[in-house]
Formats: C-alpha cells, sequence, structure tokens
C-alpha cells in the first residue's frame, strides 16, 4: 500500500510538473497564456452594457429577450461555419478577421448614438428610440454573427498550442483564463460606461478587442496529428 501511494504521489507531481512546463514548451503555448487574457474580439454587445442600453431604449423584458435569442442563434449558427472556413483557410488568418469584425458593430452603434446625441446612461422607463432599437438589432446581430464564426476557431487554436500529454489541464486552465477576460471586461465596462458615457467606452472596447490579433503570429500549432496542411502553408 505504502509504494503504491508513493508511486501515485510521484505520478501526480510528474503530471504536475510536465502541465507547468506544457505553459512554456513553445512560443505559441507561452502565447496562449496572455491570448486567453484578452478579450476576443469587441465584447460590450454581448455582455451587460449591450442588455442595459436596450432597455435604456425602451425595450421591455419580451424585447431585451427575443434580440438576445436571435442573436444566439445566429451566433450558434456561425461557429459551425467558422470551423469549416478555419479548416480552409488557416486559424490564425480566418481568426483574425473574425475578431477585427467584431469591432465594425460596435463602432456602427457608436457611430448611430454620436448622430443622436445619445452618451451618458439614462434612466429605464422613457419612451421608445426607435431608430437607436433599429440600430441596435443590426449592431448586435452582425456582432453574434462574427462572434459565432471566432469561438470555434478560438477553441480550435487553443487545442493546436497543447501539449498532447495533458491538452486537457492545459485547455482547462487557457478556457479558464478566457472567463476571467469575460468577467473583466464586463466590469470595467459597465464603470466605464458610467464615467465616459457609452460611445467613449463603445471605442474603447472596440480597440481592446483587436490586441488579441497581435499575438496570433506566434500561436502556430504544435500538436502533432494536426492535417490542416493549408493553413501550415497559409499561416
Amino acid at each position: 500500500a505504502a509504494g503504491g501511494l508513493r508511486s501515485a504521489g510521484a505520478e501526480m507531481r510528474r503530471f504536475a510538473v510536465e502541465s507547468f512546463r506544457s505553459f512554456l514548451g513553445s512560443r505559441g503555448a507561452f502565447s496562449g497564456l496572455f491570448f486567453s487574457l484578452l478579450p476576443a474580439g469587441a465584447m460590450a454587445l454581448s455582455l451587460s452594457l449591450g442588455s442595459n442600453l436596450a432597455v435604456e431604449l425602451g425595450m421591455n423584458d419580451g424585447q431585451v429577450a427575443l434580440l438576445r435569442t436571435w442573436s444566439l442563434v445566429v451566433s450558434g449558427t456561425c461557429m459551425v461555419l467558422g470551423g469549416w472556413l478555419s479548416d480552409k483557410l488557416g486559424r490564425r488568418r480566418t481568426l483574425a478577421f473574425y475578431i477585427a469584425g467584431m469591432s465594425l458593430p460596435v463602432l456602427y452603434l457608436m457611430f448611430v448614438l454620436r448622430q443622436h446625441g445619445y452618451d451618458m446612461p439614462r434612466e429605464p422607463g422613457g419612451a421608445p428610440i426607435p431608430e437607436l432599437v433599429t440600430a441596435l438589432w443590426i449592431a448586435s446581430l452582425v456582432h453574434g454573427l462574427f462572434q459565432g464564426l471566432m469561438y470555434g476557431t478560438r477553441s480550435a487554436i487553443m487545442m493546436d498550442i497543447t501539449n498532447p500529454a495533458v491538452a486537457a489541464t492545459q485547455f482547462t486552465a487557457y478556457m479558464a483564463m478566457a472567463n476571467l477576460a469575460i468577467a473583466i471586461g464586463a466590469t470595467w465596462q459597465g464603470m466605464a460606461a458610467e464615467a465616459w458615457g457609452y460611445q467613449t467606452t463603445l471605442i474603447v472596447d472596440a480597440a481592446v478587442g483587436l490586441l488579441s490579433c497581435l499575438l496570433l503570429p506566434a500561436m502556430a500549432r504544435t500538436s502533432a496529428g494536426f492535417t490542416d496542411a493549408l493553413a501550415d502553408e497559409q499561416d
């Protein structure tokens, strides 16, 4: 029994050491740490800021739920398409395009808000503003499209840079850091909207969402058995 416990302890220690080394074992894996901690594109329209703005613009609970539902439907449908395109055209190239695309509807909504002089948060319950509600619908659906394209490809590229021996542990750690980035994003955007107004917050969100693209060149495939030959040639 004692020998079994020592053997199990040694195996756990070996696994822990190998897991830690996996994050430092390649340039791609190390870059993945910072990539996971950065927002995967502009996030404002998929977080509480978008819902708060919808209520302020005069949408009721049912209309807000309908907006979120259709955004999720579009996003979920595009996940499949995004993965297929990444297999054909290369992970990093397509992911950079998807992330950049997520900033476009955010900037569009900011421009429409500026046209109508809408900036600082207001008390809900006012008269609906149809023009801004329409703009929010357009921005949310387009954002959902690019976000769906992004999600599947982002998960795939994180698996590409993991060590196959500890892939589950390493990938879970990357996803945990990504969830932390979402929580941080929701927090700072709420505070920024109160302090700076919606327009500035949306501009900053669109800009910060692009930062992760700077790390993509370093996130080359390291996993054995990957068969995306076209991605290897073009990335």
